[in-house]
């Protein structure tokens, strides 16, 4: 029965599902005389606009709206829009939460990956449409970097403060350095090579006359 609980060497999908299923056996019981009726659609809307008081910053939805449609300065309508995307950031969090709990581990983290960038596929798609090329670029980096550095550095800053000693699970490590590296070569690789591209002329005559000497 030890052996069936998580480590730090454990899949982040574990497919045990003999273990999975036999400590869930022994809670069924207990489970369903601890589970509750559902909540009503009404209750559910109330929960999620209500629940937390960061969501008193939805006035400034329509303030957004009214500032874009009306041609507002351009520095108050991004102070709205920025400002409304922050609850709604917080609601999508929710929502995914919530979905998370029904639809089991593997879609759960199709969603959060999906929903958790919705802000950036949708800055993405925006500024494609209006062939801004270098705010895509520059969005995607910083989501990157974002998730793979900031996240886990507060995260291990955290961590610090509160326990002196801090395990980690060595697969999620294992997935997030890959996923470091391969977005790194991503970005590195084609930026060197429009780089060498810019300065062909002399990179590719230095070349030939390397390649000279060396086969002379």
């Amino acid at each position: 029965m030890a052996d069936s609980q998580p480590n730090e060497t454990s899949p982040l999908l574990n497919g045990n599902s003999s273990a999975r299923s036999s400590i869930h056996a022994g809670q069924g019981a207990e489970t369903r005389k601890a589970e509750k009726p559902s909540p009503s659609w009404l209750a559910s809307l109330r929960f999620f606009l209500f629940g937390s008081w960061f969501n008193i910053l939805l006035v400034f939805l329509p303030l957004s709206a009214v500032a874009h449609y009306l041609n507002w300065d351009a520095a108050l309508r991004f102070s709205f829009s920025f400002i409304a995307i922050m609850p709604l950031a917080s609601l999508l969090g929710t929502a995914t939460e919530q979905l998370s709990l029904k639809l089991g581990q593997t879609l759960s983290g199709l969603l959060n990956a999906s929903f958790g960038n919705a802000v950036e596929i949708i800055v993405g798609i925006t500024a494609l449409m209006q062939g801004e090329v270098r705010i895509v670029q520059t969005s995607l980096l910083g989501s990157i970097l974002s998730n793979l550095l900031l996240v886990l550095g507060c995260s291990f800053l955290a961590g610090g403060l509160k326990f002196p000693e801090s395990n980690f699970q060595v697969t999620a490590a294992q997935a997030s350095s890959s996923l470091m590296t391969l977005a790194c070569i991503t970005l590195v690789i084609p930026a060197a090579y429009h780089s060498a591209k810019a300065h062909s002329g002399g990179f590719g005559n230095t070349t030939d006359r390397w390649s000279k000497h060396l086969l002379h």
